[in-house]
């Protein structure tokens, strides 16, 4: 019983640092008329850097420092190579049927940067989400619902732990804003399943090399191939 009471804490406390980092960290940080009047700075860049200013503060104090069991580790490359083949498989294979079977125009005009450089698209929405948003979901979330490891379900003959489906559904919570901008069911559809696969995957590979260089080149991939190609092609 007093397992199941710390477990049920620790899946507490991981709920509130998602909402307070997601929700209050941008709101606290958009208050300061300073930040606000940085050059080039945007709501979104101010939440990425929230995202990885304050995952990393809550990473520090809640690891006492010892930065490895949250995911700061160096893996070999050679472990890089299935999971990125899978990311490109798959996110490859939406490319293919959003934009060429199911010939969706989608509404890139809510992406801000859509008339920018590439180079400032690349930074901004490929390279720096790929980076604070594994931080905050597979670095800080993940690592502190490590003990709920020894819950398992098995998904497609594969034994997915409780840490590894919640970690995706909070990844999935983290692009609900995106629903606004959304009008096609179709696009709808394939969004979130691609958020939802790539969450797992991430999230799955985070707990088996643990490290977060495999869950930021699969984030870094599926955000090329979505995001700055879709730009490069149709733009």
């Amino acid at each position: 019983m007093e397992h199941k009471m710390n477990h049920l804490v620790r899946i507490t406390i991981s709920v509130i640092l998602f909402g307070m980092i997601f929700y209050f960290i941008p709101i606290f940080l958009s208050s300061f008329k300073f930040i606000r009047s940085i050059p080039g700075n945007t709501p979104m860049i101010l939440t990425e850097f929230g995202y990885l200013i304050f995952s990393f503060i809550a990473i520090l104090i809640i690891s006492k420092f010892n930065l490895k069991e949250y995911g700061f580790k160096v893996i070999n490359v050679k472990e890089l190579a299935k999971p990125l083949s899978l990311v490109i498989g798959w996110t490859g294979a939406l490319f293919f049927l959003v934009h060429f079977v199911w010939k969706i125009n989608v509404d890139l005009n809510y992406l801000i940067y859509k008339d920018k450089a590439l180079l400032q698209v690349f930074v901004v929405l490929v390279l720096l989400p790929s980076v604070s948003e594994e931080l905050f979901i597979r670095g800080l979330i993940q690592s502190y619902l490590y003990p709920l490891i020894v819950f398992k379900i098995r998904i497609f003959k594969v034994l997915i732990s409780v840490p590894v489906i919640l970690s995706a559904l909070f990844f999935v919570l983290l692009h609900l804003w995106t629903l606004y901008y959304m009008d096609n069911f179709y696009f709808f559809l394939g969004f979130f399943t691609n958020i939802l696969i790539v969450g797992i995957l991430a999230a799955y590979y985070r707990e088996k090399t643990g490290s977060l260089i495999l869950p930021i080149a699969i984030h870094f991939l599926a955000n090329f191939i979505n995001i700055l190609l879709p730009l490069v092609i149709f733009q």
